[in-house]
């Protein structure tokens, strides 16, 4: 900000005011948008609140198995955190991504010193109606909050703070920052071309001014000692709990060895879609003593890992598609043991991928290296389809046919209840009719009855079906009781369990829960009485809101984005003419890189293992992208600069 200039100072508490108010009626609205309570989705949105559970009860992630580490636990911290306060998630996520515009704003402001730039970036990345679209319970809704938040600290730490201790202190959040986003995704490998060239921008720059060189050079190195102190205390923590120094169980060497080893096998021409095809594990299986062990399981009972990709992928049916043969290879080296510790899967993995790589050796398999080590074979034919998928990824960047999958809580399942209440009680998209209480226990009677419900005036009978219940044969060493658990859902307030017989319980009379109960001789026992309350339904004036600003987007966005490209390419050309590049070039660089990065990584996702081109997980590039061509235009506009070249921070034209 130029200092003595009141004007500046207005203009600047104008646009502060403005920006504090759209944040206010953003996270409004958001928090009135709908979340679909997906108990049941195991490796996604239930795996993410089970662990956030363990997390806030002080047991880490939970207990070990095959499904422990297969994710990083950025996500069930923040869920952890989020329940500590007692908001809902959709508020907590709507916060976080309105604190990471204004900070990205200010930082843009400070280096610019123009207000109106500044608000125009914060109004048009909170608006997006991708930060509309948080729909489930997943780690996607914090990607675009954490990649804003890392360049809005590099920028604070590299061109903004002035003493040491402020670029340190910026530096720090910065690392831990990136270090969250990386323990949150697996494939953060993405955002390290912009943050290093935001970083190394600003060491050329710091190197002209030795006022300057040293601190900033200080921050550069201290965001990547940051980061890594970040990891280090995951994997310590993981290494401590489970005995698996690694931040994700499926990144760790031996994993991964096993798995590219097992996808690098050739065994006739490669079938699209199918990392590991039938006659590659058949081949695999005389070679491999250790892969051996798993073929009952791959090739025998329900393989259930089979019927994801056949509905996407009709001539996969039969055989293991894309993404999905891993968590088949995972449940299956469970099923024989190998799954019983971390160090005992890490040995299981590592001795897979060494038989196997032997065989590649003498010549017992013929194998080809992979191209990336997670990524599976590819024919020619998927790969000439590239660039028709990256025109897929610009249009959707252009906000351009997407499509949200209108999602339904799982409303029958018996976590629904907890998680929905563990993640703040946020509003959901089923109808009023659809939620309410739900009676779950299991019983026991010595002669074999069973219960039913007697409900209203009339006396209406309504059957319970019986559920499995291991866990109650187990308990009582009684394996008659197998299927003896219920989940019963009044059709009204005036609802009794009724054993014929023996007698009646009323529920509107149960008074607090779990309690056992006893109904002649037979033994109920009620864990609980699940409640979504009616008035959790989404209000219908959020949907309108969301989809007016859906629509604007949909009509503006392709302009603003082929603007800012047209004006990228002539600031560059300008730049390189006069030899120099201003603050809001090498941002508008930054923005552009990580946008084609995040989709070309998911275009290679898409062609050879599972559909991945949808905006949620294009999530973190949506306001980069508007990022990036704002800061085209800014930059474009800026008059050149004539003179010394000044000291970062120093410039309100922004071309240090």
């Amino acid at each position: 900000m130029r200092e003595g200039s009141w004007r500046g100072d207005r203009r600047a508490w104008i646009a502060v005011l403005v920006a504090l108010s759209s944040s206010l009626l953003f996270v409004g609205l958001v928090s009135n948008l709908p979340i679909a309570i997906l108990s049941g989705a195991g490796h996604d949105d239930a795996w993410f609140w089970l662990r956030a559970r363990a997390i806030a009860s002080g047991s880490w992630l939970g207990g070990y198995d095959q499904h422990t580490l297969i994710k990083g636990p950025g996500y069930p911290l923040f869920l952890a955190v989020n329940h500590g306060l007692g908001l809902s998630v959709a508020t907590s996520q709507a916060l976080l991504y309105s604190v990471a515009c204004l900070l990205l704003g200010h930082a843009i402001y400070r280096v610019s010193d123009r207000p109106g730039l500044s608000l125009l970036l914060v109004v048009a990345m909170q608006w997006h109606p991708a930060a509309m679209t948080w729909t489930r319970v997943l780690r996607d809704n914090l990607s675009a909050s954490q990649a804003l938040l890392v360049l809005a600290c590099v920028l604070q730490a590299v061109w903004v703070a002035r003493s040491p201790r402020a670029r340190l202190a910026w530096a720090s959040a910065a690392g831990v920052t990136l270090g969250w986003f990386w323990t949150t995704r697996e494939d953060g490998i993405w955002m390290l071309p912009g943050v290093a060239l935001l970083l190394l921008a600003g060491a050329g720059w710091a190197w002209r001014d030795r006022a300057q060189r040293r601190s900033v050079l200080a921050a550069c190195a201290w965001t990547v000692l940051a980061t890594l102190a970040w990891l280090s205390l995951v994997a310590t923590t993981n290494g401590l709990k489970y005995g698996a120094f690694t931040t994700v169980e499926l990144k760790s060497p031996a994993f991964s060895d096993a798995l590219g080893a097992l996808q690098g096998v050739r065994e006739g021409d490669v079938v699209p879609f199918v990392p590991v095809p039938e006659r590659v594990r058949e081949a695999v299986y005389a070679v491999s003593p250790s892969f051996a062990r798993l073929r009952p399981a791959l090739e025998e009972g329900d393989r259930f890992w089979l019927r994801p990709g056949c509905t996407l992928y009709g001539q996969t049916c039969g055989d293991y598609a894309g993404g999905w043969f891993l968590w088949a290879l995972r449940d299956a080296a469970a099923s024989v043991g190998a799954h019983a510790s971390a160090p005992t899967a890490d040995a299981f993995y590592a001795g897979l991928a060494d038989e196997v790589r032997r065989a590649c050796e003498d010549g017992r398999l013929t194998c080809k290296r992979p191209l990336l080590q997670l990524m599976p074979a590819a024919t020619a034919e998927q790969w000439r389809s590239l660039p028709g998928r990256l025109r897929t990824a610009a249009g959707l960047l252009s906000w351009q046919g997407v499509q949200e999958a209108p999602f339904r809580s799982h409303l029958d399942h018996p976590g629904n209840a907890d998680m929905w209440r563990f993640v703040g009680g946020p509003r959901v998209p089923d109808k009023a009719e659809a939620l309410g209480d739900r009676a779950v226990g299991w019983m026991r009677d010595p002669h074999g009855g069973w219960i039913r419900g007697r409900c209203g005036a009339d006396d209406r009978i309504i059957a319970i079906d019986r559920l499995p219940s291991p866990d109650v044969a187990a308990h009582l060493d009684d394996p008659t009781t197998v299927h003896n658990r219920f989940r019963f859902r009044p059709p009204g307030p005036d609802c009794d369990i009724e054993l014929p017989g023996a007698g009646r319980l009323a529920l509107s009379a149960v008074e607090a829960t779990p309690g056992a109960f006893s109904l002649g001789g037979a033994q109920l026992y009620l864990d609980g009485l699940e409640a979504i309350p009616p008035q959790a339904v989404a209000p219908a004036w959020s949907a309108t809101v969301k989809r007016g600003v859906w629509l604007a987007y949909e009509r503006g966005l392709p302009w603003l984005a082929g603007a800012g490209l047209l004006a990228f390419a002539w600031a560059l050309l300008r730049a390189f003419g006069q030899r120099r590049l201003g603050v809001l070039l090498v941002l508008a660089a930054t923005g552009w890189g990580l946008v084609a990065s995040r989709a070309l990584l998911l275009a290679l996702v898409d062609l050879s293992s599972f559909p991945a081109l949808n905006h949620q997980y294009l999530q973190a590039a949506f306001p980069l992208l508007v990022l990036a061509a704002i800061a085209s235009l800014a930059a474009a506009s800026e008059r050149p600069v004539r003179g010394g070249d000044p000291t970062p921070g120093d410039s309100p034209g922004g071309s240090p």
